[in-house]
């Protein structure tokens, strides 16, 4: 790739004496070059081996045949990349692999390397590593390494080979490299790569989905940042849009951008991890920019035209880019719909009208029952709940539920949540006669189809109960008058038929509990108890009752003291546990070791769960397990800070010889065990994992 001109000759007059700078090529230097340099260590290595591959290929005239990656995995720590380019004429060899800033693509754009680093990424990682060049019937084997910091290249051997032209790198990753990270930047780097590399030692290998980008961009809309993404020679170069100019900031605000540029379009820094902001490339970025601003306008208002009902003009409406199309402009603008010229103030008045004859509400998980919405009941106002993310599917659009079943079927539909899905938009007729309601259901139906809804009847997925009326009106049941209370400190609505002989009960009035959520809650969860929710008839069939003078029958709210007593109790306890989990976690960075599927398979092999990683997952597990099972609830905590409970200063300690197996661990083996217990987690044989315990095992005994 041809690189912009880093400097013209300067003319001086009167100067007495004239030194250049210079740079002193020590092992310090190096380390910056090669090393230094990369943030992303893993990645620089993958892309700029990648990139020589892929240009090797291209001057070969091979540019469609895929070059090889082989990843390392926890059974091999190996990474290899092998093209079937020119390879290197052994003569020049040596000039190529020992000049940093040595490159022959530096002047022509049809090659995606230039500064003459690439080469030597793999020092990033690694002290020592392999170039195998295979040249015109001879591979001749390298050794590239580190000699006191300076790198340096051998010739190990040579021989004569069948295969064909071309390089392989081959580096040991054991000491710096990390296998997921690795496995995770090839499909990241190298997933704009026209002709992908064949992926070895991974079955299950996928790449990155990445954006379609035939129009030679792609914008996604409705993030909380910005960032742009040119990419060139299929690599991706992402940055901040913090560097650009003001207009070029605002204009990208809350957008994703990615760009398509071609090789040399783009200045970017020795690194390439991301763009140099010099003044060619926010000029590209620029001038890209404006033509997507003014293809975007005409695309807007073909959209607009295009929808063919006021649900899909709100899907177009509610996904502008208002950095694009000013307020104003959207406003004064005449836009064609349904064959009207109307402004943008038409459209949005057309999508924010109410809709007559209907009450919309909402059904939510965690609403006690459906909700009608406060802000109306207009198109733009019913989709905003299914729209708070864009449809996944067409049929998707426009899905919301008519109440067909009747004008009081509110509890019906809340019991029945379940079946419509949380954050769904519920229609319901205004009509109140149940002889007039179908009717009018009907004609709701037609009128949603008629906007672009998909109309889903309730009738289709439940039913309401069919009362049977007493033969007199003077015969009647009494209401249901005995409930239990869950442990979130609700009532379950479901009646029981038979007062018990004895509990704890607390008063309730219609639905209105004497004590609130929180207190219940916490007597529940602190002091076990079982609690029942009495109304007016079992509540004077209680206090009547010799149970009730016996103290069998006692009511919720002589039980303060105790509570209080039990959550200090519990605040003791759950500080402890606290306190020794913060412990052994500021000492290892290892969640296996926490974790009850990793004990589960230590426990399993009599030579595992005797060793030193046996006895501290062992531990790790239990101390978890007691974290866990103390953890205050919101309730437990709400208490506490109100009745003013003191928070006790904790002396627990982890045992001694346990953390001493902890630091073992973590100098040792607790990132190779972490990543094996997540890489291919969801195989049931776990063979990755098993290997590498056995050798922890066996190492450390």
């Amino acid at each position: 790739m041809q690189l912009s001109n880093y400097g013209n000759a300067a003319q001086v007059v009167g100067v007495q004496h004239t030194q250049s700078f210079q740079m002193q090529m020590n092992a310090k230097m190096f380390s910056i070059l090669t090393d230094k340099l990369y943030q992303n260590k893993e990645g620089a290595v993958i892309r700029e081996l990648s990139a020589n591959a892929r240009d090797a290929h291209v001057a070969a005239g091979k540019a469609n045949l895929p070059f090889d990656i082989t990843l390392p995995s926890w059974v091999s720590s190996i990474f290899m990349i092998r093209d079937f380019g020119t390879g290197i004429d052994p003569d020049e060899f040596y000039d190529i692999y020992t000049n940093l800033g040595h490159s022959t693509k530096d002047h022509e754009d049809l090659s995606i390397g230039a500064y003459g680093l690439g080469s030597k990424t793999p020092f990033a990682i690694t002290d020592q590593y392999t170039i195998r060049n295979f040249w015109n019937g001879t591979v001749y084997v390298y050794t590239a390494f580190k000699d006191e910091g300076m790198p340096t290249v051998s010739l190990i051997g040579s021989e004569l080979t069948d295969e064909p032209n071309g390089l392989e790198i081959t580096v040991d990753i054991t000491n710096k490299g990390n296998v997921s990270s690795f496995r995770r930047e090839c499909s990241k780097q190298l997933a704009y790569f026209d002709v992908k590399p064949n992926v070895h030692n991974y079955d299950d290998f996928e790449w990155d989905t990445i954006p379609e980008l035939h129009m030679g961009y792609d914008i996604k809309a409705g993030h909380y940042y910005s960032d742009i993404t040119v990419v060139m020679g299929g690599i991706p170069y992402t940055s901040s849009t913090s560097n650009f100019p003001d207009d070029v900031r605002e204009a990208l605000k809350r957008l994703q951008l990615t760009l398509v540029a071609k090789l040399g379009e783009v200045d970017i820094p020795p690194s390439r991890e991301s763009l140099e902001f010099t003044p060619k490339s926010v000029k590209f970025v620029t001038d890209k920019l404006n033509e997507i601003k003014d293809d975007y306008i005409h695309d807007f208002a073909y959209r607009v035209e295009q929808a063919a009902n006021d649900v899909e003009l709100v899907h177009v409406l509610k996904n502008r880019i208002t950095e694009w199309i000013g307020i104003k402009d959207f406003e004064t603008n005449l836009y064609s719909y349904k064959d009207e010229m109307l402004t943008g103030v038409q459209l949005v008045d057309i999508t924010d009208s109410n809709i007559k004859d209907v009450t919309v509400k909402e059904c939510r998980s965690y609403y006690k029952t459906l909700r009608s919405t406060y802000n109306g009941n207009s198109v733009a106002n019913i989709l905003r709940g299914i729209n708070s993310r864009p449809y996944s599917h067409k049929d998707d659009a426009g899905k919301v539920y008519l109440n067909d079943l009747s004008p009081r079927a509110n509890k019906v539909i809340h019991e029945n949540k379940g079946l419509i899905g949380n954050s769904s938009s519920v229609i319901f007729p205004t009509e109140g006669k149940s002889k007039l309601f179908q009717d009018a259901a009907n004609k709701v139906e037609i009128r949603l189809k008629n906007m672009g809804f998909n109309p889903i009847r309730l009738s289709t997925i439940m039913t309401m109960p069919v009362v049977v009326k007493s033969a007199s009106s003077k015969v009647f049941n009494k209401p249901d008058q005995v409930f239990l209370i869950d442990q979130k400190g609700e009532v379950i609505k479901q009646s029981l038929k038979i007062l018990p002989d004895d509990g704890y009960f607390v008063t309730m009035s219609n639905w209105s509990l004497s004590h609130g959520q929180s207190y219940l809650s916490s007597l529940i969860s602190v002091l076990g108890l079982e609690i029942y929710a009495l109304r007016s008839y079992a509540q004077m069939a209680v206090s009547k009752s010799n149970a009730y003078k016996n103290g069998k029958w006692i009511s919720v709210h002589t039980l303060e003291d105790k509570l209080i007593k039990g959550l200090k109790d519990k605040l003791k306890i759950a500080n402890d546990a606290e306190s020794e989990h913060d412990e052994i976690k500021k000492e290892i960075q290892c969640n296996p070791l926490f974790d009850k599927s990793l004990n589960e398979v230590i426990v399993n092999d009599p030579k595992w769960c005797k060793s030193k990683l046996g006895k501290l997952s062992n531990a790790c597990y239990l101390i978890q397990k007691e974290f866990d099972e103390s953890r205050l609830t919101m309730a437990e905590s709400y208490l506490i800070a109100t009745y003013d409970i003191k928070v006790p200063t904790s002396k627990a300690k982890v045992n001694t010889s346990i953390m001493k197996l902890v630091k073992h661990a973590e100098d040792n083996y607790a990132e190779t065990l972490s990543s094996a217990f997540y890489d291919r987690s969801w195989q049931q044989d776990r063979k990755s994992l098993k290997q590498t315990i056995n050798l922890i095992v066996g190492n450390f005994k």
